[in-house]
């Protein structure tokens, strides 16, 4: 009776052998969600957090946070506890559903709708589109950020210039089609013959190596946007050629 009352509620588990603090699960469901983990849970490494608990002639700690919702309401605070804890801090094994935690600049800059002026560049660019890698960094440390630009890309049909450090001497990350970063290349080398985290041991992928440039450049694109992309245009890369 109690648990349909409840429609969709959210929940976390937490170690009693380091207080309520120390959240491990969070989760979202209706009826008897929150106790079918004690019989049904296929994560092993939630299997092994209980089993520990146990050991020491313990349980669970199992809390309540919000009863009453819809799937929807309940998706979105699950989310942002999710976001809070850190989802590496927690044994969940995946975010919450289209939400993450942003920065205040991040915020403003997807609300910003400057264009980037490209009628005017005095260089070539080489925009890369980070959508697929972004919601999983930590947005305020610049050094993941830069792991995921740099590392690794395929050109495919792109111009031989696109490559060169020399014709085309910036690296644009794009979220979105808002620019979040600017690099300057040093050069680009065979993404097996360098260390990087991203995994790729392929001769056929490239990764720079560079520095964030300075601010003269990063005003032209920061806190601004690229104009969307051709629908079909699977490439993450894409060359802005220079116009003057």
């Amino acid at each position: 009776m109690t648990a349909a009352k409840l429609k969709h509620y959210v929940y976390t588990y937490s170690d009693p052998r380091k207080g309520r603090e120390k959240v491990f699960y969070v989760g979202q469901g209706k009826n008897n969600r929150c106790f079918e983990h004690l019989d049904n849970e296929k994560n092993a490494e939630f299997q092994d957090r209980v089993k520990a608990i146990k050991s020491e002639g313990l349980e669970p700690l199992i809390d309540i946070l919000a009863d009453g919702l819809s799937n929807d309401q309940a998706s979105a605070i699950e989310a942002a506890i999710i976001e809070t804890c850190g989802v590496n801090n927690l044994i969940n094994k995946v975010r919450g559903k289209e939400l993450r935690k942003r920065s205040v600049e991040d915020v403003i800059r997807e609300h910003n709708v400057e264009a980037v002026n490209l009628d005017n560049l005095a260089f070539n660019d080489l925009a890369i589109s980070v959508n697929s890698t972004y919601p999983s960094i930590d947005s305020h440390n610049p050094f993941e950020l830069y792991e995921i630009t740099r590392a690794a890309w395929y050109f495919g049909n792109l111009p031989h210039e696109a490559q060169n450090a020399n014709e085309t001497p910036y690296a644009v990350a794009v979220f979105k089609n808002h620019v979040v970063e600017v690099y300057e290349i040093a050069a680009w080398f065979s993404a097996d013959s360098i260390m990087h985290s991203r995994g790729y041991e392929d001769s056929s992928r490239l990764a720079f190596v560079g520095k964030i440039v300075g601010n003269c450049i990063r005003e032209i694109f920061i806190d601004k946007c690229l104009p969307p992309r051709k629908q079909g245009e699977a490439n993450p890369l894409q060359l802005l050629r220079r116009s003057l």
